[in-house]
């Protein structure tokens, strides 16, 4: 690549097809997302979005769909949450999912390793370096908190920054504290890409804040309007 050619997508999928017991909840899904951009996926209760997204993140495993799946311009495929984590592709779902019994800084860092020795995991360390994450992002929280007196929206953020601390594609900390500024302010973060979601017919006219957004359909493909170019008549 030369560099007059543009950088790849950060990740991308091509005709992806998903089904459920004979149902068809994705029909040929192309769908990108480039360094540096905003993009919000909308559609209607049923449309596929939540599919689309568990299938780029490893939670519908690779063989049960078909299509592709592209990081970075290469092919990727995806057994588990684990290995798609490993090839940058993080996931913040609407539900929060937190272990309220533990503390803030024990649920950034679940899942990860190498913050110990063997099986010991370092409590210093990782508070340190929860402490670190929070201050790039801006967040003050403190890690020693338990997550069961946090508010729904502090829960949230410690699922935002469980998602970063996995080091997404071309988020380094820098790149991630401006991705926080971008979730408060809504400024674009060159290099990452982030995804928002949205959930009804009438968020084409009222959606989220975004540079690019694509509009999925029951069982269809998904549309795709660069800048703020949304309305119904492309919608449908």
């Amino acid at each position: 690549m030369t560099d007059q050619d543009p950088a790849p997508p950060v990740i991308q999928t091509r005709a992806i097809v998903k089904s459920f017991a004979g149902v068809q909840a994705l029909r040929g899904v192309d769908f990108a997302v480039h360094p540096g951009e905003i993009h919000a996926l909308l559609g209607q209760n049923g449309a596929g979005k939540s599919t689309l997204v568990k299938i780029l993140n490893g939670v519908h495993k690779s063989g049960s769909y078909s299509g592709e799946i592209l990081v970075d311009g290469k092919p990727a495929t995806f057994a588990s949450t684990s290995e798609a984590r490993a090839r940058g592709v993080g996931y913040v779902p609407q539900e929060i999912e937190v272990l309220e019994q533990l503390s803030v800084a024990e649920n950034v860092f679940a899942g990860h390793t190498g913050l110990g020795r063997g099986m010991i995991i370092s409590r210093r360390r990782m508070e340190a370096e929860t402490r670190a994450l929070f201050q790039d992002l801006g967040l003050a929280i403190d890690p020693r908190l338990l997550v069961a007196s946090l508010t729904s929206a502090q829960r949230h953020l410690v699922m935002i920054a469980r998602a970063l601390s996995f080091k997404p594609a071309r988020a380094d900390a820098r790149r991630a504290d401006r991705l926080a500024v971008r979730c408060r302010g809504r400024a674009p973060v060159p290099g990452a890409a982030p995804t928002e979601g949205a959930g009804q017919d009438d968020d084409l006219h009222h959606p989220p804040p975004a540079g690019s957004a694509g509009h999925l359909r029951p069982r269809h493909g998904a549309a795709r309007w660069p800048g703020r170019r949304r309305d119904r008549a492309r919608g449908f």
